[in-house]
């Protein structure tokens, strides 16, 4: 029996079970990639074209999910940087903060928002698509 660990959430943190799946999936191919010593010595190539595809693969995915998606932009540090200049802009009227709501940049804002954040929950869902597609080679 395994236990998976959380390395991305802190305990108590809130998360949507879309990305506890996304999470719990890709950390056992972490899992894999780093702590089954057979996945270093098979011949991935050597056993047929469809497993050394699915090990390129599987190096591809580790390679996004350990250092290319935890560095991505978030995309509601938009709308924290927009409420933050307007914070600092106007001042505190009967215990609150003036965000333009009427400002056609802030339209602009949470629009590209949305558009960020659909980019990132299309590329999750493509790269979990590839994980599942590989999961038959994950023995060792």
């Amino acid at each position: 029996m395994r236990y998976l660990k959380r390395p991305n959430l802190e305990a108590g943190e809130w998360c949507d079970q879309r990305e506890l799946i996304l999470e719990a999936t890709f950390q056992v191919l972490v899992d894999f990639m780093e702590k089954d010593a057979a996945v270093w010595f098979t011949d991935w190539h050597g056993s047929g074209p469809d497993a050394g595809a699915a090990w390129e693969e599987m190096i591809s995915l580790y390679m996004w999910w350990k250092f290319s998606r935890p560095y991505r932009h978030d995309p509601y540090d938009l709308i924290e940087d927009y409420v933050e200049e307007e914070y600092e802009a106007h001042e505190w009227v009967q215990g609150n903060y003036y965000v333009g709501w009427d400002d056609p940049m802030w339209g602009y804002t949470c629009d590209e928002q949305h558009r960020l954040e659909g980019e990132r929950l299309e590329e999750d869902q493509e790269a979990l698509h590839r994980l599942i597609r590989i999961r038959p080679y994950m023995w060792a």
